[in-house]
């Protein structure tokens, strides 16, 4: 079988030549409002396989705009975001362990 069922390469495969190469051609402001409304499209529907063309747009946006380029060159907006998310993620672990006792160590 040369493609499995339910193979995520597959659809990332189809769907970038079905938004990536049309969107080429399109202006750059054009492909981030497009990307803006499918991602908002996508949320409101629901599944993975609807926002994986909007984050396809998001990412051709973000690199026709120079976004990308000067994350790349910066320290700084790396180390910031890098914070934020970990900010973020820590009150997350923290609930998950809500109600259960810490472990006993036995010795």
């Amino acid at each position: 079988m040369l493609l499995w069922q339910g193979e995520i390469l597959t659809v990332y495969a189809v769907l970038g030549l079905l938004v990536l190469l049309p969107s080429s051609w399109l202006p750059r402001w054009a492909v981030a409002g497009l990307s803006a409304a499918l991602l908002v499209t996508s949320l409101l529907i629901g599944g993975f396989y609807a926002m994986v063309p909007a984050l396809f747009l998001l990412g051709s946006a973000l690199v026709r705009y120079g976004v990308i380029g000067r994350i790349d060159r910066s320290t700084r907006v790396p180390a910031l975001l890098a914070a934020a998310l970990a900010a973020e993620r820590r009150p997350l672990c923290g609930s998950r362990h809500q109600g259960h006792p810490p472990a006993r160590s036995s010795g």
